[in-house]
């Protein structure tokens, strides 16, 4: 384990959504190597799987999807019976210090979640509260989907920070974004008034190209200090890792992308003690 010389060290759960509507962008790498490296700081972390394609889980679970799901130990089973106790739900990791909510395919069935709640966006707040995280955990790390906009809104009123991961190699990024940053200021004047961003933080990166550098200067001059000076570099090791079923620390810990995320985990923290910002799109 790495010594602990940073960060915010307190009773007080940092409850932390990964989000973007556009897929592609490595939300659930940065949620999942996030998570990792902030147990190597000997933080104690529950990493949330929202998505229903359930990556989160397949990579970082003692089980697959599927055998979480006919135990009923997945978010989609928490949702549905309502009135439960959290940490029924809660399951240890293959990782020290790291436990995991597991999602599955199932949670697709958005229609039957909602009609459980007569507020469905507020389907979570309950349960991920500071009154039932604070002192259990460190940091709650939150995998929220592309195409299920009602998952998002629902992490993010739960959420006291946020970060958008964005593909520097697509040049359409910077127009999905400003929808991005619209849809989440919605719920922050909505339903959530303490939500901070913590930054945009480019994903893909491969300064060899010109798309990427485009974005870099492009983002960095609309959005000064909101973009994180991390970046994340593109990297057959990523591949790899992902096919592995392992965090990239664990397969390629003298990696620079490796690197890259023990950067981004110093810049989380600090970005966490100086109180984060708001983005306006």
């Amino acid at each position: 384990m790495e010594s602990n010389t940073e960060g915010p060290i307190n009773n007080i759960c940092e409850r932390i959504t990964i989000c973007n509507r556009k897929g592609g962008c490595g939300k659930t790498s940065v949620a999942i190597n996030l998570s990792t490296s902030l147990t190597k700081k000997g933080f104690k972390v529950l990493a949330l799987d929202f998505d229903p394609q359930a990556d989160l889980t397949s990579t970082l679970g003692e089980y697959e999807p599927d055998e979480y799901r006919e135990n009923v130990k997945t978010i989609y089973d928490l949702l549905m019976k309502k009135d439960v106790i959290l940490t029924e739900y809660i399951v240890k990791s293959k990782k020290p210090g790291l436990y995991i909510i597991p999602s599955h395919n199932d949670l697709q069935d958005t229609p039957l979640i909602k009609s459980r709640y007569v507020l469905p966006i507020l389907c979570l707040q309950s349960y991920l509260s500071h009154k039932n995280l604070d002192g259990q955990y460190d940091f709650l790390i939150i995998d929220t989907p592309p195409h299920f906009p009602f998952y998002v809104e629902s992490a993010l009123t739960c959420s006291d920070w946020y970060i958008i991961p964005v593909n520097a190699g697509s040049k359409f990024a910077l127009t999905g974004l400003i929808k991005v940053i619209q849809g989440i200021n919605a719920v922050r004047q909505e339903a959530n008034p303490k939500l901070m961003a913590l930054g945009v933080l480019l994903t893909l990166y491969d300064g060899r190209t010109v798309v990427s550098k485009i974005m870099d200067e492009k983002l960095r001059s609309t959005y000064g200090d909101s973009i994180f000076r991390t970046v994340i570099t593109r990297s057959t090791i990523q591949q790899k890792a992902e096919a592995s079923g392992q965090p990239v620390y664990d397969t390629a810990k003298t990696s620079k992308l490796a690197g890259d995320y023990r950067k981004l985990r110093s810049e989380v923290l600090k970005r966490i003690s100086n109180g984060g910002s708001i983005l306006n799109a």
